[in-house]
């Protein structure tokens, strides 16, 4: 009989072994929908059902968000300590937000931190199911409340197993995550009796266990196990230190299965501080190599066979190693890189039976299409039917249908069919109501050779709206877009335009956002033109029979907007979206032109098209510092607010330049630049806005020489300023303060970043009043101080704490777009010295660049890491010239979080260093990979770097530097296996040599038919770097 959740799940009170354990009920009229408790638009529509014991919440249009309130029967209830769930969500939106979970006394009136029992951030959203433990420290529980919004289109949803409220920490039976059974079939056990070193009471309490197995052997998901219960049952690791162990195998298998248990930290360390999830899938946090007898060996990250995926996850569960059936397997490392958590293994077995999916085998080429006859550019009429022609394809919209798009030809296949999902091609928007363009009534329709103006009119959305589509070469088509706005009074509006609809059976997107997008898996994207989407290009291709469709923009303006794509099985949509546009009573506006292009191959095609417009404009406003651009090794420091890297005693008022800058050499390699975060403190004056405390550190002189200092020994030196933030206390905040300072909609002021000690202002950065004091002061630190640069934090992307609602201010309501920050850039970098260099936090979007150096880039805690392989960081492919600064983790570089370095090589970036506490495998890791850039620098510098080579193995990634006397390639094995094989293939020149500048090895390549391929050995998730030197 096989144990499942859904069986346990109908024992009322049997799944938590607690004194006191209340069953939460789930029908629904136990929940009462509550519109009226949340801040936003509530959802449209909403449903709540109870089927087979699973109650299933949801929510959809308007602000699709929506709450449901119980009152506890017998409530208020005392001594209740813990609050216990099993769900699983789908189409939920991440970034709502306050709580998922609200609990009070009965009265909602006095919120404070208790009330929010879980948080919505804490959510995961995946469609599996979790269980979810959250502590509870009301001293009452009368009233519960749910929580969450559905993702934009999509209907969210939420199911529950079960929710429960007791008194002690809850511990569940087995059964509840994991169905097992027992098992006759026969089991190759591998001893574990030298290595365990945890008894069944220990493995119970920390895996929160209410029961055991009570069979000898037991099968998981196919795997099957001897299941120990007396004496040491477990190898435990602990959460304190690195930890390695070997365990002898001497046996043959195909397959290793393992029976293994994870206790992991409530939240997970990631590169951006600590996130939820169930899961750990880095090889510096857990890793495990097979040692064959023949002295090879193969490292891989478990699979976990009932979780379906590659990694460890929380709690008690199955996994599958790949091992090679030939050798023999002497031993087996366990390797724990990870102090925060513990791995407990239990059981292993080498299995005969294949549990593991297949392995990524070769790269397959999209097919590249063949460069069709031209033809006239036309655009005709017949009927409701609208057709462009152009010569790589032609392009079909339903005039009846809100000029939908409704077929698509693709003249680089012979006019192949793409297959179509009609939307209507524009919506407007007003707060949560939207007309698409089929509530419109088509007025007029004018048709003159290559292009069409079409006249919407809707007296319902009191709007008009005239689209102009022209057939452009290249196969693309040129969408304009003017909106009137009807009504009598102002209004403001977004405009969503180009919405198209691309289905079939292999779509996969490109999604050029600050970690590059390029996957086939379902996701609902949305990201502001700005620092976080910098491009201007988006697109879906068949990745089977090649070619596909893109949407790009052309725009200078900086008006704010969002590029929009979503996947959902066969289905990939895709818009861009004008938003917060105000209209005054009869006012029209043209938006820039969205042009929807059909192209061959994959993304390539239409990334070539954004980088040939950027050609046609960008250049730097000054010319880009070449001792900028070397810089490799970056690191940032405190002079005396910081306990653990001091640069100043304040005490003898002296600094320690000397010592601190000679450790740093020797612990990180030679340190390029040197960023002072805290140089700005006063305490008298506050952390920020006046910029000239220098007498907090010794005065002004004493300053300079240290900045001097740096300098005669070759490092750099930059200066910490912020775009946003100025204290009440400094003379420039008494004086323009609230003049300059951000107001939200509702007339309050911002106080971002305020302490008790230190109140701020949170100033508006489209101000021409800060514009100029700011811009002022960074040039007049940069000359007081000698300072090599100037650093502008929280600069280059969309922040919308920061968005300024004031009428008063000389900018349009609200201040959105980034030309705000473009003009503070332009007149900073026109006011500093010559040979000083201007950067920001968050780098920014293409229209900023000309007028910036470079930026901090927050990739990698950015990125989903499923679909975003290798965390390609667009900045540095798409304008080669500014200088990237990848942050690897917020905070000190441990718990194996320093891995993510191995992601600045793969980008050709350099090495950001935050702060201090970083693990022995960091240094070393910053030391050798700052040495491979420095050395090669003549490719890595290259501004002409390609990313996503393609390779001749799956799953294995390629970015490519050419430079003058060699070209670089760096490769990341996407694969959770360790990889051995011909990788790459290039074209051979006579004389050349190749050397792998990570293992420090000369290649001998075999050369065929010109081409010299390339081999390597890549640790799973891991890197590699191959040089051909002319």
């Amino acid at each position: 009989m096989i144990r499942t959740a859904a069986v346990v799940a109908l024992l009322a009170l049997a799944v938590c072994a607690c004194a006191q354990d209340i069953a939460v009920p789930l029908e629904p009229g136990a929940w009462t929908p509550t519109p009226g408790w949340t801040p936003l638009t509530a959802a449209e529509e909403h449903s709540h059902t109870l089927e087979d014991g699973i109650a299933t919440f949801r929510a959809s249009g308007g602000g699709a968000t929506m709450i449901w309130l119980q009152s506890l029967e017998g409530g208020p209830l005392s001594g209740i300590r813990y609050l216990s769930i099993r769900y699983r969500a789908e189409d939920i939106g991440p970034n709502l937000p306050s709580y998922f979970i609200w609990g009070d006394e009965g009265d909602e009136s006095a919120t404070k931190r208790e009330n929010f029992l879980i948080y919505a951030e804490e959510l995961i959203v995946d469609g599996d199911w979790h269980v979810l433990t959250a502590g509870v420290q009301l001293p009452r529980l009368a009233r519960l409340a749910l929580r969450f919004a559905g993702t934009e289109g999509r209907v969210g949803t939420l199911q529950i197993d079960w929710m429960r409220l007791s008194a002690e920490q809850p511990r569940f039976e087995i059964a509840t995550s994991l169905p097992w059974q027992a098992t006759d079939a026969p089991v190759r056990p591998i001893a574990l009796d030298g290595v365990r070193n945890l008894d069944l009471p220990g493995v119970q309490q920390t895996l929160a266990l209410a029961d055991w197995f009570d069979a000898p052997a037991v099968e998981v998901a196919g795997a099957r196990f001897e299941a120990p219960a007396e004496g040491p049952i477990a190898l435990a690791t602990p959460r304190d230190e690195d930890t390695a162990v070997e365990i002898p195998i001497g046996m043959a298998a195909p397959e290793i299965h393992l029976l293994m248990g994870g206790q992991l930290a409530p939240k997970l360390l990631g590169y951006h501080g600590y996130l939820n999830g169930d899961r750990i899938f880095r090889p510096s946090q857990f890793l495990v190599t097979l040692h064959y007898s023949d002295g090879s060996s193969f490292e891989q990250i478990p699979w976990c066979v009932d979780r379906r995926g590659f990694g460890v996850w929380r709690g008690l569960h199955a996994y599958a190693l790949l091992a090679d059936p030939a050798k023999t397997i002497e031993r087996m490392t366990f390797y724990d890189g990870d102090e925060s958590n513990s791995y407990l293994l239990i059981a292993a077995s080498a299995a005969d039976n294949r549990l593991m999916p297949e392995l990524p085998g070769d790269a397959k080429l999209v097919p590249a299409g063949e460069t069709p006859a031209p033809v006239q550019l036309r655009v005709e009429r017949d009927g409701d039917t609208l057709t462009v022609r152009t010569t790589g394809g032609t392009l079909t919209f339903d005039l009846a249908a809100g000029a939908a798009l409704t077929a698509i030809t693709n003249g680089y296949y012979y006019d192949r069919a793409v297959a179509t999902a009609p939307r209507p091609l524009f919506r407007v928007t007003e707060e949560f109501a939207h007309w698409d363009a089929d509530a419109f009534e088509l007025a007029s329709c004018d048709v003159a050779d290559a292009g069409a103006t079409l006249r919407f009119r809707s007296d319902d959305a009191r709007a008009e709206v005239t689209v102009t589509i022209a057939a452009g070469s290249d196969g693309e088509a040129e969408l304009g877009l003017q909106v009137r706005n009807l009504a009598e009074e102002p209004r403001r509006l977004n405009i969503e335009t180009g919405r198209i609809a691309v289905t079939g059976d292999d779509l996969w997107y490109f999604y050029p956002r600050l970690g590059v997008i390029h996957t086939n898996l379902d996701r609902n994207l949305r990201e502001s033109q700005d620092g976080y989407f910098p491009t201007q290009v988006m697109d879906v291709y068949d990745r089977t029979s090649g070619g596909g469709v893109s949407l790009m923009t052309r725009d200078r303006t900086g008006i704010y907007r969002q590029y929009v794509l979503s996947k959902k099985g066969n289905e990939v949509r895709q818009s861009v979206e004008f938003r917060e546009a105000n209209f005054a009573p009869g006012e029209a506006r043209e938006f820039p032109s969205v042009y929807l292009g059909v192209h061959p191959g994959d993304w390539h095609a239409p990334w070539q098209r954004y980088r040939d417009w950027l050609a046609t404009w960008m250049e730097p406003m000054k010319p880009r510092e070449e001792w900028f651009r070397s810089v490799w090794n970056f690191r940032t420091s405190w002079l005396k607010y910081f306990a653990g890297d001091k640069w100043y005693d304040a005490e003898t008022e002296t600094y320690l330049t000397e010592e601190r800058l000679t450790r740093d050499n020797e612990l990180f390699g030679p340190v390029d630049m040197n960023h002072f975060f805290d140089w700005r403190y006063s305490d008298e004056f506050g952390r920020w806005g006046d910029y000239n405390h220098y007498d907090e550190f010794g005065g002004l002189e004493k300053f300079r020489d240290m900045v001097a200092y740096h300098q005669e020994h070759g490092t750099r030196v930059g200066l910490y300023m912020d775009v946003f933030l100025c204290s009440k206390l400094s003379r420039i905040g008494q004086a323009h303060g609230e003049e300059w300072a951000v107001q939200r909609q509702d007339g309050s002021f911002p106080g971002g970043y305020s302490t008790p000690e230190d109140p701020l202002w949170n100033m508006c950065q489209w101000h021409p009043g800060w514009q100029e004091y700011l811009s002022t002061r960074a040039a007049d630190v940069a000359r007081e101080t000698g300072a090599d640069g100037i650093y502008l934090d929280e600069g280059g992307t969309d922040l919308g704490q920061y968005w300024c609602w004031r009428d008063d201010h000389p900018h349009e309501v609200p201040a959105c777009s980034p030309n705000g920050f473009l003009e503070l850039c332009r007149m900073t970098k026109s006011k500093l010295p010559e040979g000083v260099v201007l950067y920001t936090e968050h780098a920014p979007a293409d229209i900023v660049i000309p007028y910036i150096d470079g930026g901090y880039v927050t990739a990698l805690g950015r990125s989903d890491a499923e679909i975003t392989p290798g965390y390609v960081h667009i900045h540095r492919f798409a304008f080669p010239d500014f200088k990237l600064l990848p942050i690897t983790s917020a905070g000190s570089l441990s718990h194996g979080i320093w891995d993510g370095l191995r992601y600045s090589v793969f980008n050709g970036a350099a090495l950001y260093s935050l702060s201090w506490g970083h693990e022995d495998e960091a240094f070393e890791l910053i030391r050798k990979a700052q040495a491979v850039l420095r050395e090669h620098e003549d490719a890595f510098l290259t501004d002409r770097p390609e990313m996503f080579v393609p390779t001749l193995a799956e799953e294995v990634y390629c970015n490519a530097f050419p430079g003058a006397n060699e070209t670089v390639w760096t490769f990341w094995n996407g694969r959770f296996q360790q990889f051995e094989g011909p990788v790459l293939a290039v074209p051979h020149v006579e004389g050349a040599t190749y050397r792998d500048l990570w293992t420090g090895e000369e290649l001998t390549p075999r050369i065929e038919d010109g081409q010299a391929i390339i081999e390597q050995t890549l640790g799973a998730r891991n890197i590699g770097v191959v040089a051909q030197i002319r």
